[in-house]
């Protein structure tokens, strides 16, 4: 299982090969929330990879998102995930905003967290077309990863 998959290729490749970890064997993708540096890597990754890996993300992670920073004075847009390239290129898309698990339950995919306390304000530059409207990103699609260590205790990954 690989959760996100870098900005770009060469990061998530390089890190890959720093760390001796065979991208080839990966299963599974989660993707923590649908911002670019989060899935840069993800179509090669895919192109290197056996059809059928898994991709689990909140549907919300295929908004269009932009950053409008007051100083600019104009809104600057980012990638945007595209569900076709995707399961082109062999992905299995599993969306949901509910938690679920992988690995024969073996560990926890969160889904959608409600922010319910008041400094949970999100990003007020960041923006996603909700509904035809630019709205400040609610992040809904913000999501971790919980994964019980024998004799090491809980590890959240987000």
């Amino acid at each position: 299982m690989l959760v996100d998959a870098g900005i770009g290729a060469t990061c998530l490749f390089h890190n890959a090969d720093l760390l001796k970890v065979d991208l080839s064997q990966v299963e599974s993708v989660v993707l923590s929330h649908g911002h670019f540096d989060h899935f840069g890597g993800l179509p090669e990754l895919l192109s290197r990879a056996p059809k059928g890996i898994a991709l689990v993300l909140h549907s919300d992670a295929f908004l269009q998102r932009r950053l409008n920073v007051p100083t600019i004075g104009h809104a600057v847009g980012m990638p945007a995930l595209d569900e076709e390239s995707l399961t082109e290129a062999g992905a299995v898309l599993h969306r949901t905003k509910e938690a679920s698990t992988l690995a024969s339950d073996l560990v926890l995919v969160t889904g959608e967290v409600e922010r319910v306390t008041d400094f949970e304000r999100g990003f007020p530059w960041a923006e996603a077309k909700i509904d035809d409207q630019w709205v400040v990103d609610p992040f809904r699609d913000d999501q971790t990863v919980a994964v019980k260590v024998k004799d090491k205790g809980l590890v959240v990954i987000g």
